[in-house]
């Protein structure tokens, strides 16, 4: 997998590329997440202005897709939130993206919203965390000429020990 551009540099852990006529803008929210604390977590204000402020940077050319690993809950208010002349990091990384991608949620699945401003924010599940333990996942397909996504939901039943498709969330969103 080719490297992600973070300013000038080259990372595998946060930066942009283009890949298949998107845009994917990473972070990475695990940069605190340790002893398995998923809370305060932080997606990194300087690093997103350092991606947006690239002379590369997309623009809205092709659409964009942010990708992190904690779902906003996770996250430490002054990323959720404007303190002191300090910006939203959230509201600003869903500024730039026309669809958030999160996951490390092992509950139920929930249907996509758009809280932040136009961005839909797809949480996922996990695909694994045990025999016992609620697991879910979303496939998702964005066609670019219809400007549609579709989401197609399973969840696995630990009782069955099977995949269950769940229509109730796989649905076309516009």
């Amino acid at each position: 997998i080719p490297p992600l551009t973070l300013g000038s540099q080259s990372s595998y852990l946060a930066g942009y590329r283009e890949h298949n006529s998107v845009m994917w803008l990473v972070l990475n929210s695990a940069w605190f997440c340790r002893k398995g604390r998923k809370e305060k977590l932080h997606i990194g204000l300087p690093h997103l202005e350092l991606i947006t402020n690239s002379e590369k940077w997309n623009k809205k050319k092709l659409p964009i897709i942010g990708v992190l690993h904690h779902p906003p809950e996770c996250l430490d208010d002054e990323e959720l939130n404007s303190y002191d002349g300090r910006r939203n990091t959230y509201d600003f990384l869903a500024s730039e993206c026309d669809m958030i991608l999160s996951g490390h949620v092992h509950g139920e699945l929930k249907a996509p919203h758009t809280m932040y401003q136009k961005s839909f924010l797809f949480t996922g599940g996990s695909c694994y965390s045990g025999e016992t333990a609620r697991n879910n996942i979303s496939l998702l397909k964005l066609d670019i000429s219809s400007g549609t996504i579709e989401r197609r939901t399973y969840e696995w039943r630990p009782g069955d020990g099977e995949w269950e498709y769940r229509d109730k969330y796989s649905k076309v969103y516009s």
